[in-house]
C-alpha cells in the first residue's frame, strides 16, 4: 500500500468518536502496526535547530518582501461555497510564495494571542525534523519560542527516552485543536516522495489533517494588510552612518529587497518616510552575524514597532501606525530619553524573543 490512502474523516474529534472509528477500521490498525515507525510526543525545543530554522524563516520573509508590491491575494481567490474553500492558481510560484509568507506572518503574530490551535506533525530525516502537516505552525512556534509538543515519527530512534503513542493516543493528540466548533478531521497516509525519506521506503507515516475551514480568509486579510502597511514598496534599512550601513548590506542574502538610508536619530524614521511603509533601524552591524530579514515577520500589521528583546539597537517601525505619527521632528527633538527609548509613545510593541536575538 504505497499509494496515498484516506482512512476516514470525522467532524468531532472526541475520544469516543476516535475510539469507535479506530476499532472499526482494521486497515488503519494494520497500517499503523506494520508500516509506520514509532510515533512520539516530543517537546518542540528538542527538534529546533536555531540557525537552520532561522534560515527557513528568512526564506519566507524574503518571499513576503519580494511580493509586497504585487496585487493582493484577495483579488485572485474565488470562494467555493460547496467545498468551503478558496480557489486560486496554486501553480503560480509567486502567488504560492505570497500566500505562504502571509500565512507564516499571520501565524507568528496570531499564536501570541490564541496559541497554535493544533500541534505540528512530522518525522525525523536523520537528525533533522521534517514537519508536515503544520509546517508553518512549527515555524511560528519556533519564531515565538512557544513551549509546545509536536508529533514525531521517530524513524531513526532519536528519542529513546520517550515512550511511543498508540494509534488512538496519536490521533487524539493531533486533533486537539480548540479554535473551531465544527471541524473536519481526516486521517490519511503521507504522500512524501521516496527520495526524501532516508529510511526504508516500505515505511510510511500517517497524517491528521484539518480541512473544510475558512482560515484562508485570515491569510488573505493579512496579505491585504501587509500591502497597506508596507505601502506596497520595499522597506528601508537605516544605520547611523554609511560605514555601518555598508557592513549591514554585506550580511543580507538579498539586499535588492531593501532601500537604504542613514539617520543619526532612529525616532525620525517615521517622518523621514512621510509616515508610510516600514523602516528598520540597526545601530551596530556587529550585533548581527547572520541575515536578519526574518525579523520583518515580527512586525504585525497593528503594531507600532517591533524590537529585539535583548537589543534596543534594532527597531522595526510601522511608519503609518497612528502612534508613529506623533513622532514629528519637533516632538522628537523636544522629548526626553525616557519618553523615546522606553517607547512611551507606543501602545503596541512586539518583541523578538531573546533566544532568537542571541542567534542573529
Amino acid at each position: 500500500m504505497n499509494e496515498h490512502t484516506i482512512f476516514f474523516s470525522f467532524e468531532q474529534g472526541t475520544k469516543e468518536n476516535i475510539s469507535t472509528l479506530v476499532d472499526n477500521n482494521q486497515d488503519l490498525q494494520n497500517f499503523f502496526n506494520t508500516r509506520c515507525s514509532n510515533v512520539k510526543r516530543v517537546p518542540a525545543e528538542r527538534v529546533w535547530n536555531y540557525l537552520q530554522d532561522a534560515v527557513s524563516l528568512n526564506t519566507v520573509a524574503m518571499h513576503m518582501l519580494s511580493n509586497i508590491s504585487n496585487s493582493r491575494m484577495s483579488s485572485y481567490a474565488i470562494y467555493d461555497s460547496v467545498n468551503m474553500c478558496y480557489e486560486w492558481d496554486s501553480n503560480d510560484i509567486n502567488l504560492q510564495n505570497q500566500f505562504n509568507s502571509a500565512k507564516l506572518h499571520w501565524l507568528i503574530n496570531d499564536i501570541k494571542i490564541s496559541g497554535l490551535g493544533y500541534p505540528p506533525q512530522g518525522f525525523m530525516q536523520g537528525k533533522k525534523y521534517v514537519c508536515h502537516p503544520g509546517t508553518y505552525r512549527y515555524y511560528a512556534a519556533f519564531a515565538q519560542q512557544i513551549n509546545t509538543d509536536v508529533s514525531v515519527w521517530d524513524t531513526h530512534n532519536e528519542f529513546t527516552d520517550i515512550e511511543p503513542m498508540d494509534l488512538k493516543e496519536w490521533i487524539q493528540f493531533c486533533s486537539e485543536g480548540f479554535i473551531r466548533k465544527t471541524r473536519v478531521i481526516t486521517v490519511e497516509s503521507d504522500s512524501i516522495e521516496n527520495e526524501n525519506r532516508m529510511v526504508d521506503n516500505n515505511y510510511r507515516q500517517l497524517e491528521v489533517h484539518e480541512t473544510s475551514n475558512h482560515h484562508d480568509h485570515c491569510i488573505f486579510n493579512n496579505d491585504f494588510a501587509l500591502g497597506e502597511m508596507y505601502n506596497y514598496t520595499r522597506p528601508t534599512i537605516y544605520a547611523p552612518n554609511n560605514v555601518e550601513l555598508s557592513k549591514i548590506q554585506n550580511k543580507l542574502t538579498n539586499p535588492d529587497l531593501f532601500k537604504f538610508s542613514v539617520t543619526r536619530n532612529k525616532f525620525l524614521i517615521p517622518s523621514m518616510q512621510n509616515f508610510l511603509g516600514v523602516g528598520f533601524y540597526i545601530e551596530r552591524a556587529s550585533d548581527i552575524n547572520h541575515d536578519p530579514t526574518h525579523l520583518f515577520l515580527y512586525l504585525d500589521t497593528n503594531d507600532d514597532i517591533a524590537v529585539c528583546d535583548n537589543n534596543s539597537g534594532m527597531i522595526l517601525f510601522n511608519c503609518g501606525a497612528p502612534n508613529n505619527k506623533k513622532l514629528i521632528p519637533e516632538i522628537v527633538n523636544e522629548s526626553g530619553d525616557t519618553y523615546l527609548n522606553k517607547y512611551l509613545w507606543c501602545s503596541k510593541v512586539s518583541k523578538v524573543p531573546e533566544k532568537i536575538g542571541e542567534h542573529l
